[in-house]
């Protein structure tokens, strides 16, 4: 009787998801990954399914926001099913901005957190994203920072490149503009560098994992958090 009885209680808790077992005070301190990124700090958190979680790490991307021009870099990680090629999934929707990033686990979400829809509908931000069209369509909000680039730059072909080629341009731009000026910035003034991994130096890791490395956060945030950069250096300069 009793070995029937332990052995079935241990298949109900093997059932369970371990991470709704933790009290929302522990749970936010799980799965924060501190990055440094060619100098700069940046906050990562992988939230899975905790919308009280959510909440207040949106609340602290908020806090983090440049006041004059904020912007959010937005991605979604798809994944293609293996039996079906032509059918895909979203599994994680990444927002960074200032130096916070938040990756979460669409799949496990049972309602969209109404933090989230109340920071994209904010119209004060300015989204962008890199081939977000073919990701995930609902973020019609979202401007191709390509688009953004060509238009600032007055470049027509820019909308045309690649994220590490528009990355080169930018930086490009932005460094002639600052040494043809007279008046010495401050170091705090300096935009943010991008990061120091591209998005094709380390192997792709499995989006619907439930823990990430902090090599695999840095994969995971790189065109999130490069568009979020780019696209505050072309705001910048609209404001030189």
């Amino acid at each position: 009787m009793w070995p029937i009885y332990i052995k079935l209680t241990h298949s109900v808790f093997l059932k369970k998801k371990i991470h709704k077992m933790i009290p929302a005070k522990f749970l936010s301190k799980i799965g924060v990954h501190k990055l440094e990124i060619e100098g700069v700090k940046v906050k990562a958190s992988h939230v899975t399914d905790n919308t009280s979680v959510i909440d207040h790490r949106i609340k602290q991307l908020r806090a983090s926001l440049n006041k004059k021009r904020p912007v959010v870099g937005i991605d979604v990680k798809v994944t293609v099913e293996q039996k079906q090629q032509s059918q895909t999934s979203n599994d994680l929707l990444i927002i960074c901005g200032g130096n916070c990033c938040l990756v979460i686990k669409l799949a496990n979400l049972k309602d969209f957190p109404s933090s989230i829809i109340n920071l994209l509908a904010d119209k004060k931000i300015c989204f962008v994203g890199f081939g977000m069209y073919s990701k995930f369509e609902k973020l019609c909000n979202v401007a191709e920072v390509g688009q953004l680039a060509a238009r600032v730059l007055k470049k027509p072909n820019l909308s045309k490149w690649g994220l590490e080629e528009l990355d080169k341009e930018v930086r490009k731009t932005v460094t002639d503009k600052e040494v043809r000026k007279t008046v010495t910035e401050s170091k705090a003034d300096v935009a943010t560098s991008l990061p120091g991994t591209g998005a094709g130096a380390a192997s792709c890791p499995n989006w619907k994992a439930m823990v990430f490395s902090d090599e695999e956060m840095k994969y995971a945030i790189h065109d999130a958090y490069t568009c979020c950069v780019i696209g505050d250096k072309l705001l910048g300069m609209l404001n030189a």
